[in-house]
């Protein structure tokens, strides 16, 4: 016995971030006034940064204070752009001051709004030093050592290398800063750093300090994030002029679904079509159903707590351009597993499937998961990801042409699937040379209080799975025991050349050393 209902398909996709076409975005803070869309952190001595007058320009933000050690500010401003982008610029004039010997410095970070958010705090690292894990960053060190002078870069938490700065960065003057990140036509992701010696008194000519670097840098969009900190010797740290631009890139295919537009989804609602499906052991079986009151709004409620032998499934279209992916697809959703069962584990869990609409068609049902598991959808010709928590499981497994790839049992204690919270689950699929490399990690408590994300694949390379025209199923059942599964926010997006690829956020994964793409005949 199979039940259906058919979802309306949208003709506007006012809920994508993936927009297939939007105009360059531009952050600008002059502080004259300053921009109101900013939180400001302080994590030591008084006083936090502070908006000063009388700058070459007007006003300017000092962010710590010559004669005052164990300073550490932060500026955080709110996401400026939704979604990612194909490149990013960032400008900003930064003056160092000190009576004596200078310390600490200065760190800019490009903040994933996945793991960090679209607006408020975030993580407090050491300045001149900003490791923060899934984000890109750059540090201005000024302390009297080994890396004295120097300007660094860092990846995902981790320092990555260090060059000599070509002017005295303590010399109390403007230098202006460039950051430049995009994506190379051979596919790598480039991060280059270029300074202005004394910008606003007799500017020197533009020294590149750092010249295309390479990064693994993902599909998310960012916010930005200026730190400075003192210690046992100190500074006046002054930012000012800050512009910030970056340009999107080109979107072909997505999958976005958000369940809080068009009742329900019923009769044209915005978002993706799908089909909300029950195959069960029973008639009253309880459907898929969108339900209010979630953390962003309505929530699809796929698996109800309390009834055992469910089959269900939502079931998307595909949009005419998720039939002819090239290089790269993305994707993330957000899901909370829950029990109410005392003594019991919840059973049985879930999955994510890349479904072929050579075999399933680009509407309608999609695969029978009466006949196969859905925690283990082992399906020919198709790509997919599961969540199993039978009996006391806290797994999750890849799978690709009906077998499995591999298969993490995640520590409880780093990441409960079926605590009651939602987290995001976010996957890259990249072409190569006789396959495709998967990416996939998840971020834990997504709208609550982000943790770090779990990585559960770091460029993992599945042999044979080349990209092919796909629509996503997502599937679950339950048995003896059952569990509540609910699923919000889902995109997924088919990315086409790597020239348009683009930056695309600066975290996220964090996982990608990118492989590229098959050559071309």
């Amino acid at each position: 016995m199979r039940r259906q209902i058919v979802f309306g398909i949208a003709t506007a996709m006012a809920l994508t971030v993936f927009a297939t076409s939007r105009s360059q975005a531009v952050l600008i803070d002059t502080f004259d006034p300053p921009n109101p869309a900013v939180t400001a952190l302080q994590n030591g001595t008084a006083p936090g940064a502070t908006v000063t007058a009388g700058g070459p320009t007007g006003n300017f933000l000092r962010l710590v204070n010559d004669g005052v050690n164990g300073q550490a500010n932060a500026y955080i401003y709110d996401v400026a752009d939704a979604g990612p982008a194909r490149r990013v610029v960032a400008e900003f004039d930064a003056r160092a001051t000190s009576v004596a010997a200078a310390a600490d410095g200065f760190g800019v970070a490009f903040l994933p709004t996945g793991q960090y958010g679209t607006s408020g705090g975030a993580p407090f690292p050491t300045a001149e030093e900003p490791n923060i894990p899934d984000t890109f960053a750059v540090g201005i060190d000024l302390h009297p050592a080994a890396t004295e002078n120097h300007i660094s870069l860092h990846r995902n938490g981790v320092f990555a290398n260090a060059n000599a700065a070509p002017v005295d960065l303590d010399a109390g003057v403007f230098h202006r800063f460039r950051v430049e990140v995009d994506r190379g036509t051979d596919g790598t992701s480039t991060a280059s750093v270029i300074v202005t010696p004394d910008i606003f008194g007799t500017p020197g000519a533009p020294v590149t300090v750092h010249n295309s670097v390479p990064f693994s840098l993902l599909p998310q969009e960012t916010r930005l994030a200026i730190y400075a900190r003192t210690g046992g010797l100190n500074f006046s740290g002054d930012i000012d002029n800050l512009n910030v631009n970056s340009t999107p890139f080109t979107v072909t295919g997505r999958t976005v679904q958000d369940f809080d537009l068009g009742n329900n989804g019923e009769g044209g609602g915005q978002g993706t079509g799908y089909h909300a499906e029950a195959r069960a052991d029973d008639e009253n079986a309880d459907l898929p159903v969108v339900m209010s009151g979630g953390p962003t709004g309505n929530f699809l409620r796929l698996m109800h707590d309390g009834r055992n032998n469910l089959r269900n499934a939502a079931v998307f279209d595909a949009s005419g351009e998720t039939t002819d992916p090239t290089n790269v697809v993305y994707g993330h959703f957000d899901f909370r597993l829950a029990s109410a069962t005392q003594g019991q584990s919840p059973a049985d869990g879930f999955s994510v499937a890349l479904i072929p609409t050579a075999t399933f068609g680009e509407t309608g049902p999609g695969w029978d998961h009466t006949a196969t598991v859905a925690e283990e959808p082992n399906i020919p010709g198709t790509f997919a990801v599961a969540f199993d928590l039978w009996q006391n499981l806290n797994n999750v497994s890849t799978h690709w042409d009906g077998s499995q790839i591999q298969e993490t049992a995640i520590d409880t204690s780093i990441l409960d699937l079926d605590n009651g919270l939602f987290h995001r689950a976010q996957l890259v699929l990249e072409q190569g040379d006789g396959g495709s490399s998967l990416s996939l990690s998840i971020i834990p408590d997504v709208h609550g209080t982000p943790g770090a994300a779990v990585v559960l694949a770091d460029d993992l390379f599945i042999p044979g799975l080349d990209l092919y025209s796909y629509r996503v199923q997502f599937s679950g059942r339950t048995g003896g025991a059952h569990m509540t599964v609910d699923l919000d926010n889902i995109r997924f997006a088919t990315i086409p050349e790597p020239a348009t690829f683009g930056l695309l956020g600066l975290g996220g994964l964090t996982l990608l050393a990118r492989r590229r793409r098959r050559a071309a005949a």
